[in-house]
């Protein structure tokens, strides 16, 4: 099931009014986890949303040649780029999510796949106790098409 969690130091995106501001959503994306969950997931959020103007802005982190194919949602009123990090996981995510103002990240998860995991916590897991936006954690079983 999609979860969102709100961390401690994560800022809202909820107005006064009621009204979600969702402007900037970032998609962390890899090969071991189908990006089309988390870009399904984003798209929904954005149209519940209604913003007008939506960012999408897709992160990978690693080797720039190995960046996973994704099928596109189209609107007129969104954007989708590309972004690239090299680096420790968790820390690029995070720093991105910082330095690009995200409102929300949206996450693709296939949960426990190692020890460290099982130690420390999946990848989402870990980017959730320390992000400062909520965090949208999408089961990876949960791509179009699965």
């Amino acid at each position: 099931m999609p979860t969102l969690f709100l961390p401690p130091r994560a800022r809202g995106f909820v107005t006064d009014s009621g009204r979600l501001q969702v402007q900037r959503i970032l998609l962390p994306v890899h090969t071991a986890t189908s990006p089309d969950a988390g870009t399904s997931a984003a798209a929904r959020l954005a149209c519940v949303a209604g913003e007008n103007a939506v960012i999408f802005r897709l992160l990978h982190i690693g080797d720039t040649d190995d960046h996973p194919e994704l099928r596109a949602w189209a609107s007129e009123a969104w954007t989708w780029e590309r972004a690239s990090r090299q680096g420790a996981v968790v820390a690029g995510i995070l720093a991105e999510a910082e330095e690009w103002r995200a409102d929300v990240i949206v996450m693709p998860s296939a949960g426990h796949d190692s020890a460290v995991d099982v130690l420390l916590g999946s990848t989402a897991e870990r980017v959730e106790r320390e992000a400062t936006c909520p965090v949208l954690v999408v089961p990876n079983e949960l791509a179009p098409g699965r």
